[in-house]
């Protein structure tokens, strides 16, 4: 039988998210709020669809985006934020640009590297919101792909300027989110 909690319409709660919306919580209680990405990364091992954002392929968008004549003209260099396990880099990467890959979760980063051994694409662990100086500026293609949404409100706006700190003077940014 369909429905939620007694007297409530709708399909019950996705377990999977309820459990990413408990780690989050938790995390912002400990005033850390990106540590549940490592946790979620870590519960999963290697099962793949235990992080609801993994399918395993480069985001359509991004791929409709690099397929349009002149998206990536005079690119030499791109940076994809929250890497995840990897897809989107690799994607940028066939593409013949040096990428730069990273994640505040090393299980992801370490994930990324075991699904693409052969890869090269630079996998790093790394914090949006304290990024190194060496990536200030140096990026002429920033990607980000549901990152900022699953922050907290109180860091979107860092967030934001971390992602916009990436790009090289002139470069492009490609942003898919839900906010």
């Amino acid at each position: 039988e369909a429905g939620g909690p007694a007297g409530s319409a709708g399909p019950p709660p996705d377990p999977l998210r309820a459990r990413v919306r408990a780690l989050a919580q938790d995390s912002l209680r400990r005033d850390a709020p990106t540590a549940w990405f490592e946790t979620l990364y870590a519960e999963a091992g290697a099962d793949a669809t235990r992080i609801p954002w993994a399918d395993l392929a480069p985001n359509p968008d991004l791929v409709a985006w690099t397929a349009r004549p002149g998206a990536l003209a005079g690119a030499r260099t791109a940076v994809v934020v929250g890497c995840g396990l990897g897809h989107d880099a690799e994607h940028l990467a066939r593409h013949g640009l040096d990428v730069t890959a990273f994640d505040i979760a090393p299980s992801a980063v370490a994930w990324a590297r075991r699904l693409h051994p052969d890869s090269r694409v630079r996998y790093e662990v790394g914090d949006l919101l304290a990024l190194p100086d060496r990536w200030r500026g140096a990026f002429d293609v920033v990607v980000e792909v549901y990152t900022w949404q699953a922050l907290p409100a109180r860091v979107r706006a860092d967030a934001v300027a971390g992602t916009r700190a990436l790009l090289a003077p002139g470069g492009r940014l490609f942003v898919f989110t839900r906010l």
